[in-house]
């Protein structure tokens, strides 16, 4: 009787898979939205799951407010280029992507272009010259 049971637990656990929670997109950033953000670096957060620019941009009555713009995943980002070393503080860029939900001083990047020295990162087709 002990051994059936023993059995079938060990077999159940075997399937238990660990999985780790992670957000999607659409329920944080208004994705039928694009902005362009002009702004200075402020920070740049190298991490896994998503790098982070910590972005000083002007909002209409030219108070500086702080963006935060999120990448896709550290490996997907180093992979296509980018490495901890790649933005300064001071840095100025040009940021397009989907703006946060309920007005959120948030972006989901789609591409970036730095004049200083024209670097461009991901889809620059929003960001005018």
């Amino acid at each position: 009787m002990l051994r059936p049971f023993l059995i079938t637990s060990f077999l159940l656990a075997s399937l238990c898979i660990p999985t780790s929670a992670h957000h999607s997109f659409p329920a944080s950033y208004e994705m039928e939205q694009t902005v362009v953000l002009d702004g200075i670096v402020e920070g740049w957060l190298w991490r896994n799951p998503h790098p982070f620019i910590f972005l000083n941009v002007k909002d209409e009555s030219g108070k500086d407010v702080t963006w935060h713009v999120e990448f896709a995943n550290a490996t997907a980002m180093a992979l296509r280029g980018l490495t901890p070393e790649s933005f300064e503080k001071g840095d100025r860029l040009l940021v397009s992507g989907n703006p946060g939900l309920e007005g959120r001083t948030a972006l989901h990047y789609h591409g970036l272009w730095r004049p200083a020295d024209d670097f461009e990162f991901g889809n620059t087709e929003e960001i005018e010259r």
